[in-house]
């Protein structure tokens, strides 16, 4: 895995607020897995709702950990009681409805990763993601959970991105940092 040491002031900043995490391409999935590692860690129950990495390959790496899923790939043979399929990653309300339904599974404070804004954008139009994550801020704060919205930089609607700025506590950009180096650090 990449090193991911600019996610500690994300984890360290998150607790019971909403956060949007603006990545590169390359910074994706190795910053998923940094949140899932660090979380974890913590003891944290972590919910994924899941449009772009497949479960088994999070599985691959954590185990059963407190990790569960709302997944909208559509592409999972990895069926059990910590995973709730949505019909489509169109369906906001179905998305929604998994989340409900995981987050009545488990007791305790959970942490609940979007583990790609940019891609459930393909799938909706802009006034009903922006329905969508309001509703979801809200729920997250009122319910005194932790809501960690990441999206990539390049392929995200700079709209999209200003519309999840306005329901996100706070906002990071880390999509210019230079990966290689970053890397590179981790090997040393």
């Amino acid at each position: 895995m990449q090193a991911t040491f600019f996610l500690k002031e994300v984890i360290a900043n998150s607790e019971k607020k909403s956060s949007l995490v603006i990545l590169s391409n390359k910074q994706m999935k190795s910053s998923l897995f940094g949140l899932i590692k660090e979380y974890s860690e913590k003891n944290k129950i972590v919910i994924i709702v899941s449009f772009f990495t497949p479960i088994s390959e999070i599985r691959k790496i954590f185990g059963g950990q407190n990790i569960y899923f709302a997944d909208c790939t559509q592409n999972n043979e990895e069926l059990d009681d910590k995973v709730v399929l949505t019909t489509n990653p169109s369906d906001l309300t179905g998305i929604m409805v998994a989340i409900d339904l995981v987050e009545k599974k488990v007791a305790g404070n959970k942490v609940i990763i979007f583990d790609a804004l940019n891609i459930m954008e393909a799938y909706n139009e802009y006034k009903k993601i922006g329905r969508f994550l309001h509703a979801l801020s809200n729920k997250t704060k009122l319910r005194g959970n932790t809501l960690v919205l990441i999206t990539e930089k390049v392929s995200t609607d700079p709209k999209t991105i200003d519309l999840a700025k306005q329901f996100s506590d706070k906002n990071y950009d880390y999509s210019s940092l230079f990966i290689s180096t970053i890397a590179s650090m981790e090997t040393k």
